[in-house]
């Protein structure tokens, strides 16, 4: 697994995430392109926690993407748990990025709220460590 591959995995996903991800407030990724597992993670929960259905007030001004369906959740995080639970040596950047750039930063959100019920053992065990309602 490449950044590259999973960042192609997400917008496959989720087509929404092109215009986060190809937003200029997206800070995860060099001019040149190049990104990490934690700037797409990182950015991907961005997303996630701005989606229509989560939006709250905030002093900022952020972009409210349109809301994924619960099909599209229960596929996201059973790709994430896919991942999660099967780590081995070769595929720690990507899970260390998922869990922490991407399932913490979803915790104590409205989004994250919502999710957890998609989420499989290894990814809410982890995820309820961080979330706090």
């Amino acid at each position: 697994m490449t950044p590259s591959l999973l960042l192609s995995d997400l917008l496959q996903m989720t087509p929404e995430f092109t215009a986060a991800w190809h937003s200029e407030s997206n800070h995860h990724a060099a001019r040149d392109g190049r990104h990490t597992f934690a700037g797409v993670c990182s950015q991907y929960s961005d997303y996630f926690v701005d989606q229509n259905r989560f939006a709250e007030p905030s002093l900022v001004d952020r972009t409210a993407y349109p809301t994924m369906s619960d099909g599209d959740m229960r596929a996201l995080f059973a790709y994430v748990e896919k991942h999660v639970s099967n780590r081995d040596a070769s595929s720690d950047d990507l899970v260390g990025a998922l869990l922490t750039c991407f399932v913490e930063n979803i915790a104590s959100t409205p989004a994250g709220r919502y999710a957890r019920r998609f989420m499989g053992d290894f990814t809410r065990q982890y995820f309820d460590q961080w979330h706090v309602d």
